[in-house]
């Protein structure tokens, strides 16, 4: 009977991002539940405010603007903002505080936002893995041991990228705005070839998946990655490679998975991206790859 396996395969993301421009240091974390209605009058925030919306519409204004996130929904409240709540009705929100460091003083966290983006741009009606941190941060919040205050953080940034990553690009302040794009454009390259690693796109198919010109594609992988598509498509390929080796497949069955036509092709691309044999790839050796990625045989 021949041999039989199911890998599944879960690793860093193939997007390596620059590191963070600043550092997330929770502050607070509010749960506010108020009948029959709910108003704070102006005031002007020194830190990020991340408003959660958990039973009700929640209505504010916004630097003189209106804003109204449903239940379940998001809006970020920048530092220097004007904020008032208006909520005239029964509502229950989360209210996170966040600080980030370094800021343009001590007492004041970094611009998030470029300043021309409109309120609307800020709030997204629909946040559930958001919400879903928010309730841990509000769940973990008694927690009093040496690592507390490290999981806040954690937590807090994780929510903050989140959200900044489901905001139009060009709400962004200026001096964020290339790093996200980067880190965009890592991840959409990285997906489309996650699709074809059982064979060899050229870099024409790799460019029309990504809606742009093959040049385009060539001029930003050098620039953003480091290398041209192809040789980057190669070393994504062999680190899904290494990953099976290191699960169980053997040379021939990695190379048949991976659509080589031979053992003896796939062991000298997997060389010349490794340095080594892949007979020596399943010993000592991280395991790597996509996403994830299944396979079954």
């Amino acid at each position: 009977m021949p041999n039989e396996i199911d890998l599944l395969v879960i690793a860093r993301s193939d997007c390596d991002p620059e590191p963070p421009p600043f550092r997330v240091v929770f502050e607070r974390l509010h749960r506010v539940v108020r009948k029959p209605s709910h108003w704070c009058g102006p005031h002007v925030h020194s830190h990020v405010e991340i408003m959660l919306p958990i039973n009700g519409k929640y209505r504010a204004l916004i630097n003189r603007n209106p804003v109204e996130v449903p239940c379940g929904g998001a809006v970020l409240v920048a530092p220097g903002d004007r904020h008032e709540d208006l909520c005239d009705k029964p509502v229950g929100f989360f209210s996170l505080s966040i600080r980030l460091e370094p800021g343009p003083e001590p007492s004041r966290s970094r611009p998030l936002l470029d300043p021309g983006a409109s309120v609307a741009m800020r709030a997204i009606d629909r946040a559930p893995e958001i919400h879903a941190i928010a309730q841990r941060l509000f769940e973990d919040g008694p927690a009093r041991d040496a690592c507390a205050a490290r999981v806040q953080d954690s937590l807090s940034a994780e929510l903050l990228w989140r959200l900044l990553a489901r905001l139009p690009r060009t709400a962004l302040a200026a001096d964020l705005l290339p790093r996200v794009e980067r880190d965009d454009f890592a991840a959409a390259f990285a997906a489309a070839c996650a699709r074809h690693l059982r064979g060899r796109p050229s870099a024409e198919i790799l460019a029309r998946e990504l809606g742009i010109a093959q040049r385009t594609l060539t001029a930003r992988c050098r620039s953003h990655l480091g290398a041209s598509p192809l040789r980057l498509f190669r070393q994504r390929q062999m680190s899904y490679a290494k990953s099976l080796l290191a699960g169980g497949l053997g040379v021939t069955e990695a190379a048949d998975h991976l659509g080589f036509a031979n053992p003896f092709h796939f062991s000298a691309v997997f060389r010349r991206v490794h340095g080594r044999p892949p007979s020596r790839a399943g010993i000592g050796m991280e395991v790597a790859g996509p996403g994830m990625a299944a396979t079954g045989r």
